[in-house]
């Protein structure tokens, strides 16, 4: 894992910005999954990526309520390949309807071919996350402009020299990048969001991880203000571990041993 280390020695270009970004929203219970919708609206947010790919009937009425009460916000689908080919073509087709801005990784095994046919089928654009980690994946996606989207996570690409070829790349295939976290801790995050600063493209990154967490070593949250990180280079030097969150940590580690 080269990622955590090359950040101390790589030369940084971040730029200070506000940084739209995404939520994302588990479809279980359509109540719940509304109610966080409503939630994350009045915090500014708005782009939202909803998680199908199990309940098709109950996916399609949450889409509904949500796209015909909140008409100004972006949509994103996120299948974590659990469609077959045939029915990620059904359901795409008729779930053209709520415009949304792409569906990440729709079909099982990532099938680099059949993303674009989904996309040239449906009209939906398709989105690449767990089909690229590496250079020659990349390279595959976007020579033979097979998605629509990259979804970056830059600790899982494994160094910073890789990640910026990829996004590279793209840009010279006219595909468009989307810089997400990896459930990294919020040492790590900071540099996920140095390098997401350095993408401008207009499009809402997955940055804003850090609630999923019951237990960090720092916080963050007062980085994010409506649906926006607010980045600036001096902000990497005040995320730093805070001793009663590790000690808050450490009891609980010591408690699972």
């Amino acid at each position: 894992m080269k990622f955590s280390p090359e950040t101390t020695l790589k030369t940084f270009s971040p730029t200070p910005r506000n940084i739209p970004v995404n939520t994302a929203i588990g479809i279980g219970d359509k109540q719940m999954a509304l109610n966080k919708v409503n939630h994350y609206y009045n915090e500014g947010y708005r782009t939202f990526k909803f998680k199908v790919g199990l309940d098709r009937a109950l996916e399609e009425s949450i889409l509904t309520s949500v796209c015909n009460k909140y008409p100004d916000i972006s949509i994103r689908l996120d299948a974590n390949r659990g469609w077959s080919l045939e029915t990620a073509l059904s359901i795409l087709a008729d779930w053209k309807q709520f415009n949304p801005e792409y569906c990440e990784e729709p079909v099982q095994g990532g099938i680099f071919e059949e993303l674009s046919r989904i996309k040239t089928t449906t009209g939906v654009p398709v989105a690449a996350d767990e089909s690229v980690r590496d250079i020659g994946s990349a390279r595959r996606l976007t020579e033979g402009k097979l998605a629509d989207f990259l979804i970056l996570k830059p600790s899982l690409i494994g160094n910073i020299s890789d990640f910026l070829h990829i996004c590279e790349m793209a840009q010279n295939s006219e595909i468009q990048v989307v810089v997400t976290t990896a459930l990294e801790s919020a040492i790590g995050r900071s540099w996920v969001y140095a390098l997401a600063s350095m993408i401008d493209n207009g499009l809402a990154m997955g940055l804003a991880t850090g609630d999923l967490f019951e237990y960090d070593i720092a916080d963050d949250s007062n980085l994010f203000k409506k649906g926006h990180l607010c980045f600036d280079s001096v902000m990497l030097n005040t995320i730093q571990p805070d001793s009663e969150k590790l000690k808050n940590l450490k009891s609980v580690w010591e408690f699972n041993i």
